[in-house]
């Protein structure tokens, strides 16, 4: 039984010998093919963090119902868009420190829009919760948006194969092979940009408030393809 096990694998191994040396064996062309895409985002996370101490007699449950209430008049749905990322407390070290008590709340809040996330900051701030960020941003449909771009990558890859191969009277067939580079899409650091963007006079009303854009998602793939190598009418 183990000389037949071996036979076997022996068998095989030679089978995918000869397949490889047939396909290295056929005229090819070898190409790479890029596409690029900038997508504006339509996830936008801002980090909202409220702080009381007993110095400044500021409630955290007040900050948080003036904050429901501004974000309610922009129109924000609250249950949808705003979560509690973190809480915290250093009560327990009150009595070994003559230190103020310290609680605090984090929330992230999602926006569709660069203007709407502005919005936000001037409403905010202007309540007195300052402690404001970006997290991040992102797009909605942002898997099939790089399917796309992986597509018109192949397109790409062939259309150059075509044209090398016509510039020596060939052309290509089908394709043997196609290798997918593992690109990730590229996010700027928009945390800086976005708070210098909503930094206005507080003179400014809501209603002239500028528009703002954040930097677009790069999404940039490319591929390695291989293709038949044919003689004019041989397609």
């Amino acid at each position: 039984m183990k000389h037949l096990t071996a036979f076997l694998l022996c068998l095989c191994a030679l089978s995918l010998s000869a397949q490889e040396k047939n396909y290295l064996d056929r005229p090819y062309i070898e190409v790479q093919g890029e596409a690029k895409m900038l997508v504006v985002p339509d996830e936008i996370y801002i980090r909202i963090l409220l702080q009381e101490t007993d110095k400044q007699k500021v409630k955290v449950e007040v900050l948080e119902r003036n904050m429901v209430r501004e974000l309610k008049a922009l129109g924000i749905d609250i249950e949808k868009q705003l979560s509690v990322s973190d809480m915290a407390s250093n009560f327990r070290h009150y009595w070994i420190k003559s230190s103020a008590i310290r609680t605090s709340k984090e929330y992230q809040l999602k926006v569709g829009t660069a203007n709407l996330a502005g919005k936000v900051f001037q409403r905010l701030e202007a309540v007195g919760i300052s402690n404001l960020s970006i997290v991040k941003t992102d797009h909605s449909q942002i898997e099939s948006l790089k399917m796309e771009v992986k597509k018109k990558a192949i397109v790409n890859a062939k259309t150059k194969a075509q044209e090398m191969a016509a510039a020596i009277g060939q052309s290509v067939g089908a394709a043997l092979n196609i290798v997918e580079y593992n690109n990730s899409p590229v996010r700027y650091n928009l945390a800086m940009k976005s708070r210098a963007m909503v930094t206005m006079d507080e003179a400014v009303l809501e209603e002239d408030a500028p528009e703002l854009e954040f930097e677009k998602i790069e999404l940039n793939y490319s591929v390695m393809a291989r293709f038949d190598l044919l003689e004019k009418g041989k397609e």
